[in-house]
Parts: structure tokens; sequence; C-alpha cells
């Protein structure tokens, strides 16, 4: 048996070949971290229905200290398409200041940073507010399928259709928001960071986010070989979290996994992993 979770979100799984409690060699995950940010899951299939997962007050269990060192990625599957609860899980805390949004998440390490940064952006003048933060898979699915259903409905070509959606919202299981890594900051226009306190908020980021591991992930097609989403000015990543998902989003996820939402037919055909995933800002690390 295996439980797949932390200590407060947990499912029990049969799965061929674990190490749980192997040889008296093992610990409680609960306080077993590999980095900040930790292990949150151990491996096993994406396709797990959300619903089967429940948060309880506490649970103890343990895991074998090999089996933890020897696996091969930080993060598994379902974290990386959004597959988990956000409020169940440990690595992620609610976001409290620096916003007028209730209920959003983010990843530990990614709001003490963010917390610091806008610290330091008030006492020079700059207000920094958060506007969107983590999306679960559901939450991403509800943009998508609103737009797929409403506002580019009139398309009636799917991969035309996607390829319209897909200039400022991402697939659901291929948004870095997901990841718990990502803030979207005072307003979701380019025009709005152009000119005006958003133009002194943007430039003041340009200089100092990377003092706190922030980067604008999606800045000019030009500078991205016209691949992945539009230019996002209000888009800010945590790289030193976010660049260890990349790379075991790349190493993991296949489109067969890219699933559950309507038009998902069109994610192989556009290739949303290279074309869209992997086309981010060469400057952010």
């Amino acid at each position: 048996m295996i439980i797949l979770g932390n200590p407060k979100c947990h499912q029990t799984l049969n799965q061929k070949g674990d190490n749980i409690e192997k040889n008296g060699n093992s610990l409680e995950l609960s306080e077993y971290r590999l980095l900040e940010d930790s292990l949150n899951e151990l491996y096993v299939s994406p396709n797990i229905e959300m619903d089967s997962f429940k948060c309880i007050d506490s649970i103890t269990y343990h895991v074998n200290i090999d089996t933890l060192t020897q696996l091969p990625f930080l993060y598994n599957p379902l974290s990386l398409l959004g597959q988990i609860k956000f409020a169940c899980d440990t690595n992620f805390v609610p976001v409290l200041k620096y916003t007028q949004k209730d209920g959003i998440y983010l990843r530990r390490a990614a709001y003490e940073s963010f917390v610091k940064m806008a610290d330091t952006a008030a006492l020079e003048g700059i207000q920094l507010n958060i506007i969107s933060a983590g999306r679960e898979f559901n939450h991403q699915k509800a943009i998508w399928e609103t737009k797929w259903t409403t506002k580019y409905n009139y398309i009636s070509n799917p991969i035309s259709r996607a390829k319209e959606i897909l200039n400022y919202s991402a697939m659901p299981g291929s948004s870095r928001h997901h990841w718990g890594t990502e803030v979207d900051i005072n307003a979701l226009s380019n025009a709005y960071f152009s000119t005006g306190e958003g133009k002194k908020t943007y430039d003041w980021m340009v200089k100092n986010a990377a003092r706190f591991g922030y980067c604008q992930v999606y800045n000019n097609k030009n500078d991205r070989n016209f691949k992945g989403y539009n230019e996002e000015r209000w888009h800010w990543s945590y790289m030193p979290l976010s660049t260890i998902m990349l790379e075991d989003y790349l190493k993991q996820i296949d489109y067969s996994m890219i699933t559950g939402f309507l038009g998902e037919e069109t994610a192989t055909e556009l290739q949303i992993i290279d074309n869209y995933v992997k086309a981010i800002n060469t400057g952010c690390h």
C-alpha cells in the first residue's frame, strides 16, 4: 500500500514495488523535505478523480528514506497537472496579504518571497496586488471552457478556436498556474503597464523582481521565436521552484495526460508542450 498526498490530504492506493516501511528504515513523510517545497506526493497514475481526495485532520505514515533519495523527479504528474487540492496541501499557503481575493493559494516559498518583494516595493511607493495565483485543474478548465463555449464559439474550426484562446489562456493541464509559483499582478492588461502608475510598477518589477526570484516568463514574442502565449506584463513566476517544475513537466507529461476538457483533441496537433509550455523568456532561470 502507498499513501498519496501529505498529512492533510490522502488517498490509499495499491502499488506494486513500493518501499513503505521497508527494513525498518523509515521516517514520517511530513517531516522530510527535499527542498523547502518538499515532495508532496509519491508517484502514481495522474488519472485520479479529484473527488476521491478528502481533507482530514491528521495522519501519520512512513516512507523509506532510500525511496525518497532515489526518486528521479521532485514533483509528480498530479502536482504538475494541477490535480491536487491546494487547501489540503501543506506546501501551499493562503494568500492573505497584498490581494483583495479570497481563497487563493501559492507555494509557501513563492508567497513568502512575494511578500518581501511587495514590502520593498511599498517603501518605494509601488503597490503590488495579486489578482490571480495558483489554479487547480478545474479552475483552469472553467476559464478555458468559458472561452471555448462563449467568447470564441463563433469559430467553427477547433484548431483555430484553440489558437485564439491560447493567445492568453493555457489549456487545463498545461498552465504554469497549476504549480503555485505564478502570480498575476495589478491588471490583466499590457496597456495598463504602458503608462502612468502601471508603467512605474512594471519598470520597478523589471529592475527588481529578480532579486526576489521572480521573472516575467511571457515577454515579447519576438524574443521567443514567435512561439507561445502573447506578452503578459502582469504574469511573474517564482523561478527557484518553477524552473525545476518545468524540467519535471517536460520529462514526465505527455499529450495523453492533457485531457478532460472541451477541445482536448487539439493539444497534440498544436504541440502544446513544445510550442507553449516550453516557450518562455530565455532570460528567466
